[in-house]
């Protein structure tokens, strides 16, 4: 066992000290309390320190506590320890993949989602402020080519601006500087957004969907989480993109959380489709017809920024 998890399991067991914390062969860990019920947890692996950090801030500062009940994160508990300092630990799920993402459980994530979203509408920035979520315009630029970009997004994006003409040098300029999708954006009601709402990173059990990573976590518009999810699944999605966006809309208006004018909805809707195929574009570029549609929405949405 590794110096990081004897310390976890030493802080756990301090921090339940009426149930038996167990090291699991996979290098996992298990808390079983007094009946026999076990909760099974995975230590994170750090991908950049000011992930975890993150990540770490938004678990302690409580606010996750809100998420309504058809939503659990997968970041669960944060340990402080010698050798590596803050330790995530995250529930062991299955997540979702291409093989086991069907029309039901889109419309779970999606109904999960608007729910969500709805529970923080209208957060006001200075109750935001000390859990250093990512700026948006950063958010925006994570997958942009550059000479640190692999090669997989590097060629996703070469085929894309061949397929798509003459739209890509809105998409480039986009890519390069974000701050008038950023500024548009601005203009509508503002929330928690996850981030990375993409398949891998979810599980969808029978009442509940789990969101296993905030490192990307920003406040902006809920259609960012619904434009990344739509342009993360296409390709592997049963429903259209018109269907997953219905699916979602009408969750959130029947938590009474969408713009009372149509207009600002479908504003809204637009830049955050266009912000989702910021992120996913280079993975679209493969299908013509994918991208030939997802064309059209770029189109319209560059044209909502004024």
């Amino acid at each position: 066992m590794s110096r990081v998890a004897s310390e976890v399991l030493e802080a756990l067991q301090r921090r339940y000290p009426q149930a038996a914390v167990e090291a699991q062969p996979d290098g996992g860990v298990a808390v079983v309390d007094r009946d026999g019920l076990a909760a099974r947890y995975r230590i994170v692996s750090p991908d950049a320190l000011e992930q975890v950090e993150r990540t770490a801030r938004i678990l302690r500062s409580g606010i996750l506590r809100s998420l309504p009940r058809s939503v659990a994160s997968g970041a669960i508990e944060v340990v402080s320890t010698a050798s590596r300092g803050d330790v995530l630990l995250a529930l062991d799920a299955p997540r979702l993949s291409e093989s086991n993402i069907d029309a039901a459980s889109i419309r779970q994530i999606l109904g999960a989602l608007a729910r969500m979203h709805a529970v923080f509408a209208g957060f006001p920035a200075r109750l935001t402020s000390s859990l250093g979520l990512l700026p948006l315009g950063q958010w925006l630029s994570l997958d942009r080519p550059t000479e640190e970009s692999s090669g997989a997004v590097v060629d996703g994006w070469r085929r894309c601006a061949e397929r798509i003409g003459g739209s890509w040098a809105q998409i480039d300029a986009l890519l390069a500087r974000p701050a008038p999708l950023v500024e548009a954006l601005r203009d509508c009601q503002p929330t928690i957004v996850v981030g990375n709402i993409v398949p891998t990173e979810l599980s969808v059990e029978d009442e509940r969907v789990v969101l296993h990573d905030w490192t990307l976590a920003t406040r902006g518009p809920g259609a960012l989480d619904l434009g990344l999810f739509v342009a993360a699944a296409s390709g592997q999605s049963p429903l259209s993109i018109a269907e997953c966006v219905e699916v979602y809309r009408v969750e959130r208006a029947a938590a009474g959380r969408l713009p009372a004018d149509g207009e600002r909805w479908e504003r809204e809707l637009a830049l955050g489709l266009l912000a989702g195929f910021l992120r996913c574009g280079w993975q679209l570029s493969a299908d013509a017809d994918t991208l030939a549609e997802w064309q059209i929405i770029v189109s319209n949405a560059c044209d909502a920024i004024g």
